[in-house]
């Protein structure tokens, strides 16, 4: 009986010597027993210490029902340096340089030249001079990035790109809607996305972190309306939907938006197709996502024309020079008797028509004018997160 035992408990280590061996060469993979966690850096509003709730639960429910390993799961880090309460400080060593290096931005934006972009001559500056604060700034969070295989830069209702990094005209930091403050979070941005290309990170960048994306590959912004508190006539204007949704009716007030007009507290249903490197969303036929969107500035021409940018589709007003929108409603517009020709007059001469993009791709980034998180349960929404974790868990 001894024997017997002995013989069976050596079988047994020997199974199990086997089978460790076997997922340390890489041949099995012990996901069930040991659930891998995608550590996420999320850089939010600056008013805000936590993220979206919205693209939280995008992103754990993809990461949850992911085909691509069981039991996947994310984690969470906020970087905002002015909230934070971080104990190793490091966040607030970013922004303690930034602030340092503000100047210099203006500096270089005064003796800037024609065909020169003030990103470029910064980096520039900034190799040519490692120990400068924007080059220590640079270097900390390329540092922090490192920790993390997928980034998030949110959408923000306080915080925008600051117009020093793209308007000639602007040459000083406090411009009215755009003070100091959002040149330390425009040059982060910046920073972060630098890190994560050059990490090989996945980067999910909506709205604030497309426009930063746009900037960062040579792109033109612009603001597409001008800067009223209160319109005496209300910016309104109605066009077909082109595949079969309802109404669309987009208004200008402090954005250009197509929320539901009737219920300001509801998502309006702005359908089109879900673009093809997402996948089919789990259906057979043509996939479709809901795009809202809510912004100031406009992704406009010039489009980057360098290799690594893709335009993946393009605003739903968005025009080419000498196009007309064929999908416009002209007169009564059924079910929204607000919609008048004097709205639509004020709208049509509020709003810079031209070439607006709405999704690209740029390196290892993503860059959304709309906002699927906030539509992720609606069509095939879903599908844009689920590739993006999928994207995460490689680099993982």
């Amino acid at each position: 009986m001894t024997k017997v035992c002995t013989r069976s408990n050596f079988f047994l280590k020997s199974i199990f010597i086997i089978l460790m061996l076997m997922i340390f060469a890489g041949f099995l993979r012990p996901t069930s027993a040991f659930p891998r966690t995608l550590k996420t850096i999320v850089v939010p509003d600056r008013i805000q210490s936590h993220m979206q709730p919205e693209i939280f639960y995008s992103f754990k429910t993809s990461a949850h029902r992911s085909k691509v390993e069981k039991n996947l799961d994310m984690k969470f880090t906020v970087f905002n340096p002015y909230l934070t309460n971080e104990p190793s400080g490091k966040q607030k060593e970013v922004l303690k340089y930034l602030e340092a290096g503000r100047d210099l931005v203006v500096q270089k934006k005064k003796i800037l030249k024609d065909g020169e972009r003030l990103f470029d001559v910064i980096m520039a500056d900034i190799k040519a001079n490692p120990n400068s604060p924007l080059a220590k700034a640079r270097s900390a969070i390329a540092e922090i990035m490192k920790g993390y295989c997928l980034l998030v830069i949110e959408s923000t209702g306080i915080t925008v790109l600051h117009p020093i990094f793209y308007n000639p005209e602007v040459k000083e930091l406090e411009v009215g809607y755009a003070t100091s403050d959002d040149v330390n979070d425009t040059l982060y941005g910046l920073f972060f996305l630098d890190a994560a290309f050059a990490q090989g990170k996945p980067v999910f960048g909506t709205c604030h972190g497309a426009q930063l994306g746009y900037l960062y590959a040579g792109g033109g912004l612009i603001r597409l309306f001008p800067p009223v508190k209160e319109w005496k006539i209300k910016p309104l204007y109605a066009r077909k939907n082109p595949y079969g949704a309802p109404i669309e009716i987009w208004a200008i007030d402090k954005m250009l938006n197509a929320r539901d007009q009737n219920d300001r507290t509801e998502y309006a249903l702005i359908k089109y197709p879900l673009p093809k490197m997402f996948g089919k969303g789990g259906v057979s036929g043509q996939a479709y996502v809901n795009k809202d969107l809510n912004h100031t500035l406009g992704m406009t021409e010039p489009v980057p024309a360098i290799d690594d940018f893709e335009v993946i589709s393009y605003h739903p007003l968005s025009l080419k020079k000498g196009e007309v929108d064929k999908y416009e409603i002209k007169g009564n517009v059924p079910g929204y008797p607000q919609v008048k020709d004097a709205n639509r007059e004020e709208f049509n001469k509020a709003l810079r028509r031209g070439v607006i993009v709405d999704l690209y791709k740029f390196k290892t980034l993503l860059g959304f004018q709309y906002h699927p998180q906030y539509t992720y349960d609606s069509l095939q929404t879903s599908a844009v997160f689920d590739y993006l974790v999928t994207q995460a868990a490689s680099v993982h």
